[in-house]
């Protein structure tokens, strides 16, 4: 029996420590070579444990000793483990007896039932200290060989530990995403807001202009007011999707030029915020129409985003609506004098 452990703990050591060694030799010139300086220090970065860990192809042959050295360490630690709950004693493969299932796997059958022992311990170690390396992300031969014994020596806890983040960052995914698409959500609704303004805007200057069928201009008759604080409140309506991509706000640049003409042919006097009209003025139709194509586009595109970005997300949990405003946008009045 002691024979038995003194083999199993003796190859493991050896074979971690002579991957180990290989690559520190690598690291270490030829004596009687004679070796540029770059060509050293590039030689010296080569088996950087961090490059290599953080090197994004399998084709790299260094990531795979890595990894090697890796998971001997753990297996190591998985057998440190078993010493140390056995006090200096291993358990080697057996069938377990009636009483030790039925006190720790009352669901399985004894006959296909086999206790891996010692290999168990190792097995669990050596794939324990895989994940843990990820997560710590070592920078130095030895940090990685002590990290790989030490999470090999608690695989349970490690793979446990793990589990509970993965478990938290999937959570936190699918509410980062739900929120995201209520968002998105959120921001159709201020665009179908927005365009329904603007067309009860234009609405409210067509009554009270002459144009003639199949004309591409308003004409706004002499002695028109138009009260310029309901612009105003389509303003505010539209700076509600300011930033949510180019075409919105190429929606908010149409409307600025829109208001811009109307003030332009219009006369307000001092202290007031009415245009005035004082001969007839043709304002161009299209001037409505830029600003609501550029928020159709908007929304378009906000619609493309959340279908380019859709990730599944449980079932259990479904959409929350966005609150909907029954309230219809201010009717722009029009006077005339």
């Amino acid at each position: 029996m002691k024979r038995i452990k003194s083999i199993l703990i003796g190859l493991f050591l050896v074979s971690s420590i002579g991957v180990t060694d290989a690559c520190a030799q690598s690291n270490k010139p030829s004596p009687s070579a004679s070796v540029p300086a770059r060509s050293s220090q590039a030689v010296q970065t080569d088996w950087d444990v961090e490059v290599i860990l953080k090197s994004k192809s399998l084709d790299n042959p260094k990531f795979y000793v890595v990894l090697l050295v890796t998971v001997i360490a753990g297996g190591v630690g998985g057998i440190v483990f078993e010493l140390l709950n056995l006090q200096g004693n291993i358990e080697r493969p057996h069938a377990p007896s009636e009483d030790e299932l039925a006190a720790k796997l009352a669901y399985a059958s004894v006959e296909n039932v086999i206790d891996l022992g010692i290999f168990a311990r190792i097995i669990i170690g050596a794939s324990a200290a895989v994940p843990a390396m990820v997560f710590i992300k070592p920078d130095s031969v030895l940090l990685l060989l002590a990290m790989s014994l030490v999470a090999g020596s608690a695989g349970t806890a490690v793979f446990r530990s793990l589990q509970e983040r993965l478990l938290i960052a999937i959570t936190q995914q699918e509410a980062s995403e739900q929120k995201r698409r209520i968002k998105q959500k959120n921001n159709n609704a201020k665009m179908d807001k927005a365009i329904a303004a603007v067309e009860t805007l234009e609405k409210e200057v067509e009554k009270k202009s002459d144009s003639p069928e199949g004309t591409t201009n308003l004409i706004i008759s002499e002695g028109t007011v138009l009260n310029r604080s309901h612009f105003e409140e389509v303003r505010k309506i539209l700076l509600q999707v300011t930033g949510v991509n180019a075409q919105a706000n190429n929606a908010i640049a149409a409307f600025n030029k829109l208001e811009e003409e109307f003030i332009k042919n219009s006369v307000s006097p001092q202290g007031m915020l009415d245009l005035k009209f004082t001969k007839d003025t043709a304002i161009e139709c299209n001037l409505f129409g830029n600003v609501k194509d550029c928020l159709s586009q908007a929304k378009a595109a906000n619609e493309l985003t959340s279908i380019a970005d859709n990730s599944v997300i449980s079932t259990s949990n479904p959409d929350p609506k966005p609150p909907v405003n029954d309230r219809k946008p201010d009717r722009v009045t029009v006077e005339s004098h």
